[in-house]
């Protein structure tokens, strides 16, 4: 008799929950709904590349054009060479030279 009176239990919420009671709750205010209909797909936000087969090439898909950016490199912590990346690598591999077989056997792990 429980797991009858547990289903009719569930059924019964399942439904309540669904039921519009027409008090309002759940209309969208019109102005907020208008301005989010107004929200297009593909805005000045949405930077994707324009297939260009044998045309010029697009140039405008970016918020920053990397093209007139200042070169730069890695910091020099996160520089393979640097003494914390080394001290790290010998705490976690023991060596150099037991780098590759550690990677090798955890290789699934990675």
């Amino acid at each position: 008799m429980k797991p009858l009176a547990a289903l009719f239990a569930a059924l019964v919420l399942f439904f309540a929950c669904g039921r519009n009671t027409g008090s309002g709750i759940g209309r969208a205010d019109p102005s907020i709904l208008a301005e989010i209909q107004g929200i297009r797909g593909i805005d000045n936000h949405a930077h994707p590349v324009r297939p260009v087969f044998n045309g010029p090439p697009d140039r405008e898909f970016d918020a920053l054009p990397v093209d007139n950016m200042e070169p730069s490199s890695d910091p020099l912590i996160f520089r393979p060479n640097a003494p914390e990346v080394v001290a790290a690598e010998k705490q976690l591999y023991g060596s150099a030279v037991n780098k590759a077989a550690v990677i090798r056997e955890k290789e699934s792990a990675y």
